[in-house]
């Protein structure tokens, strides 16, 4: 399924998966993961207890923190605006 326009998803215990969408997300989930394939988008993505995998293809800066981890960065031309948050869960980033 695609998702349009902005969209934004606070869970408590659940993971997100979005493998199509065309505009802003800002995405948190507490208890859970968040799998998500990039596209042409902008990006911070952080989580307290939990690691950020990403595609080799996708080049991101880190900022080293004591707890937890935190990426930014641009992929194509920066047209979607994406805010990702877990505090236990882990993220997969797809190229």
């Amino acid at each position: 399924d695609l998702i349009e326009g902005e969209f934004t998803a606070d869970l408590i215990n659940g993971n997100i998966d979005i493998a199509q969408y065309s505009g802003d997300l800002n995405l948190t989930t507490i208890n859970g993961e968040i799998d998500l394939k990039m596209m042409d988008a902008s990006l911070v993505a952080e989580t307290i207890h939990g690691d950020i995998y990403a595609d080799e293809k996708l080049k991101f800066k880190y900022a080293d923190r004591h707890v937890g981890s935190k990426i930014s960065g641009i992929t194509a031309s920066g047209k979607n605006r994406l805010k990702l948050n877990t505090i236990n869960g882990n993220m997969y980033l797809r190229y």
